[in-house]
């Protein structure tokens, strides 16, 4: 499936580590954020949505031979913007996901996607699970879109507003977790846990 990965962000609840580097580069074990996302959709297309120190980023991916696909941000332009921009490499798939470029979780999308393809009734899925931090149901930051969500995404405007006025079917996976490193909490959790294996 195809599969946006959203890294444009200014990763404010890092701050002060996201003055050094986007929050998608946060360090775990020493290795990259990013590192342990690629495994995590290694058997998916990959775009990634960039913009905030991008260049990071892409210098990362170039000297670890890793080539992806980006969908670049001149300016900051919102989580629902960033999904707009990126259309182009989005608009051949009948069903793409778009998931937060914080957030580790162990939810089978290809699964979700082919019972989401057979409900007409819905053009878009939102996915709640187990936060590992609060032990609280929550959106894990993950979503399934069809092709005429396109024209409801605008600039400026976060996903989860645009959902409450187009058809969306919130899926609750109480069995699934999930972890967002999008705070100090969260990334202190994750490299105190066993989520995240160690490089021999």
């Amino acid at each position: 499936m195809r599969v946006l990965i959203m890294s444009g962000g200014k990763g404010t609840g890092l701050l002060p580590l996201t003055k050094h580097h986007p929050k998608i580069m946060a360090s775990i074990h020493g290795e990259p954020f990013i590192r342990y996302l690629l495994k995590l959709y290694k058997e998916h297309d990959i775009v990634l949505s960039i913009g905030y120190m991008k260049e990071a980023i892409k210098s990362w991916c170039k000297e670890n031979f890793i080539w992806l696909e980006y969908a670049e941000e001149d300016e900051l332009l919102g989580h629902s913007g960033a999904i707009l921009n990126a259309q182009s490499f989005l608009e051949h798939a009948k069903v793409f996901a778009v998931v937060n470029g914080d957030t580790y979780h162990n939810i089978n999308l290809d699964r979700t996607k082919k019972d989401f393809l057979k409900n007409k009734k819905f053009i878009a899925r939102q996915i709640f699970a187990r936060n590992l931090l609060t032990d609280e149901i929550n959106c894990c930051g993950i979503y399934l879109f069809k092709q005429e969500c396109f024209k409801y995404f605008r600039k400026g405007i976060h996903t989860d507003e645009i959902l409450r006025c187009i058809p969306t079917e919130k899926i609750y996976f109480k069995s699934k977790s999930y972890l967002d490193i999008g705070s100090h909490k969260g990334l202190k959790y994750a490299k105190e846990s066993k989520l995240f294996k160690r490089e021999a």
